[in-house]
C-alpha cells in the first residue's frame, strides 16, 4: 500500500502556521503515521522539502520506521561560494534597488512563494542544517539522486551518504531533481527495486 499526505500548506491540506520549519512538519507526520498506521512498519518516502521532513523524523528513531528513501533531498545547509556572494549582494542592493531587479537574485523556488503562505516557512527552511540529525537515523536508508539536479547539488548527497551509517547511495545518470515525472518507469523500477532488498 502507498499512501501520500499533503503537508499543511501544499496540495489541499490548509496552512496550520506559517512559523512551522521541519520539525514542525516532522511532528505532523509523525502523528498522521500513528494515527491512521498503529502497530503498523512503514517504509518513509520524501522528496525534495518532504526528504527534510523525513530524515528529520527518522533521526527520532520511531519504532515503527523500517526503511527510509530520501528522494533529492537537501537535507544539509551547504551553500557554494557563488551562492554566498549572492546572497550578500542581495542584502546590500536591496536597500537601493526596485524589486523588479531584485528577482534575478531569486530561484524558481524563491519566486513561486513569493507573497503566498508558505514564504516565511520557506525562508526558514533553506538554512535549517541536519548534519547532526542524520547522525541519528539507525534504519536502513537509500539517498536517489540525479546527476543533472540543479536544486540538489550532487555533493549534497554525498555528504549525507557519509553521514547515515546504514546508507546506500543511488545516483540517476542524466536524471534531474523531478525523475518520477520525467521517467516514472524508471523511478518507480528504483522504488521496487530498493523495497525488494528490505
Amino acid at each position: 500500500n502507498v499512501i501520500s499526505w499533503d503537508l499543511p500548506g501544499f496540495g489541499s491540506e490548509p496552512l496550520i502556521d506559517d512559523n512551522w520549519s521541519i520539525p514542525e512538519y516532522s511532528s505532523w507526520v509523525n502523528e498522521k503515521i500513528i494515527k491512521e498506521f498503529p502497530n503498523k512498519k512503514i517504509i518513509l518516502l520524501g522528496h525534495s522539502f518532504g526528504g527534510r521532513v523525513a530524515s528529520y523524523l527518522a533521526s527520532s528513531q520511531p519504532q515503527y520506521l523500517l526503511a527510509l528513501i530520501l528522494y533529492a533531498s537537501p537535507s544539509l545547509y551547504r551553500p557554494t561560494s557563488k551562492i554566498k556572494r549572492k546572497i550578500q549582494a542581495y542584502k546590500i542592493l536591496k536597500r537601493i534597488l526596485p524589486q523588479s531587479f531584485l528577482q534575478s537574485f531569486k530561484s524558481d523556488d524563491q519566486k513561486n512563494v513569493e507573497n503566498t503562505s508558505l514564504e516565511k516557512i520557506f525562508r526558514k527552511t533553506i538554512p535549517f542544517d541536519q548534519t547532526e540529525e542524520l547522525k541519528k537515523i539507525n534504519v536502513p536508508t537509500y539517498i536517489i539522486q540525479g546527476d543533472k539536479d540543479v536544486s540538489v547539488r550532487i555533493e549534497v548527497a554525498n555528504e549525507m551518504h557519509e553521514l547515515i551509517r546504514n546508507s546506500q547511495e543511488i545516483i540517476v545518470p542524466n536524471a534531474t531533481h523531478f525523475l518520477h515525472l520525467e521517467n516514472p518507469i524508471l523511478f518507480n523500477g528504483i522504488i521496487k527495486k530498493i523495497i525488494s532488498e528490505i
